[in-house]
């Protein structure tokens, strides 16, 4: 037991001596780095006149400044124990913020640059550095990189189509048809986008290409009008093109239309769901010249009068023989 209580104590005065040199030794690199490092600031304080000596000589007095102040934080911190700026006399904190990460470290007077460098962050000529890259740091610091950066894209986008509106003496106001359908065109656009940490910032199109050309559709809105027949002006707000054919009720023992009125010229059958009973409205030919029925009004209606279709009252069975059955106008009268 003795034995090996003697043997740990040997052991341990051992390592104790082996830290001891490992010490000593750094304290020595730091001396002897410290004396080059005089020597460098003295030679370019005394080549002042030699301006491609003295930038050599401070650049090189800088670079080993860096190093004997970085040395000792990482050589002589014991195992386990990081140390930051606030730590080391004359050095301090560095944060950099860099592709959705942040960087730690320490500085005792780098630019930002320099700091950049040594830490692995590799700059673009797009990049955006906050504060800029030959800003001297000379404290706690955060240095934000913004990664900019701009890319083509094409698209295919669509091209609305347009509405066109016409009017029509054969709707009446407020009424409306469509009578063409109205497409969608498409078009090709090549962007130019710009991205600031992956987040777009702006698009501006660079060059347009129609790959189709959209259809407009039409719509047609009655507006009514006016009709002259007979020396006489009409306002109308619809027109119809039917089919007229002819009807008396000469020897006939009913004289009642089915509205209750009594048969006569100007009262006429329809398809109610065409022209509604009691409907006022003035009859011609297709053209207005060859032939004029006069003003009528929706009063009866038939058994094969349906759709776009009107029979005539006329007094007597050689006036309906002689008109027949003929295309017509119905201008719906206000």
């Amino acid at each position: 037991m003795y034995n090996l209580l003697t043997r740990a104590q040997q052991a341990l005065k051992l390592r104790f001596k082996r830290h001891i040199r490992v010490k000593a030794f750094c304290a020595i690199i730091c001396v002897v780095l410290s004396s080059t490092v005089f020597i460098y600031n003295a030679f370019a304080f005394f080549t002042e006149n030699d301006d491609e000596a003295a930038g050599s000589a401070a650049d090189a007095g800088f670079s080993l400044n860096a190093a004997l102040l970085l040395w000792p934080q990482q050589i002589l911190a014991p195992f386990g124990q990081e140390k930051s700026g606030a730590d080391v006399p004359g050095f301090f904190n560095i944060h950099i913020r860099v592709d959705d990460k942040t960087i730690e470290t320490i500085s005792a007077g780098e630019t930002v640059e320099d700091i950049l460098l040594r830490s692995g962050v590799l700059l673009t000529d797009t990049d955006e550095v906050v504060p800029s890259p030959a800003t001297q740091v000379t404290g706690e610091t955060s240095i934000t990189v913004l990664r900019i950066r701009n890319y083509t894209e094409e698209v295919l986008e669509p091209i609305p189509f347009e509405t066109i509106r016409k009017p029509s003496d054969k709707l009446s106001a407020g009424e409306s048809v469509v009578v063409q359908k109205g497409a969608d065109g498409q078009k090709k656009n090549l962007y130019e986008v710009y991205t600031r940490n992956g987040v777009e910032t702006l698009r501006h199109v660079l060059e347009e290409t129609v790959v189709k050309e959209p259809v407009p559709e039409i719509l047609e809105y009655g507006t009514g009008g006016t009709v002259t027949a007979m020396g006489q002006t009409y306002a109308y707000k619809k027109v119809l093109n039917v089919t007229a054919s002819a009807y008396t009720t000469q020897n006939k023992k009913w004289k009642r239309t089915a509205s209750g009125t009594t048969a006569r010229v100007g009262a006429i059958a329809v398809d109610p769901k065409v022209i509604p009973m009691g409907t006022k409205m003035l009859i011609t030919s297709p053209d207005g010249k060859s032939w004029v029925y006069g003003v009528a009004v929706a009063e009866d209606t038939g058994g094969t009068i349906k759709g776009n279709k009107i029979d005539l009252f006329f007094n007597t069975r050689a006036e309906c023989l002689q008109f027949g059955v003929k295309k017509a106008k119905v201008y719906i009268l206000d």
